[in-house]
């Protein structure tokens, strides 16, 4: 978790952590300016939401995908990406 929070990413891009493994409840002591979510919990929200989502239409600018690197070669480092 400190080398994520080192990643820089503008607090107010930032809206969810999600925790592919680990104590959800220790990260989000970190202080962190965001929910802090286990992997099975953003499963579970999918399953829940899936056909409220299939209604909202996907534009360009909406966020597609976070890249994360550990940073193995230098600093960590976070990307947002987008559909178009």
């Amino acid at each position: 978790m400190p080398r994520c929070l080192s990643a820089q990413v503008a607090p107010s891009e930032l809206r969810f952590v999600v925790l592919l493994w680990g104590d959800v409840s220790a990260a989000a002591s970190a202080a962190l300016p965001c929910q802090v979510l286990a992997f099975e919990d953003v499963l579970q929200l999918g399953r829940a939401t899936r056909h409220a989502w299939r209604q909202a239409p996907v534009q360009g600018s909406d966020l597609a995908t976070l890249v994360y690197t550990s940073g193995t070669t230098g600093q960590p480092k976070a990307r947002l990406k987008q559909y178009h």
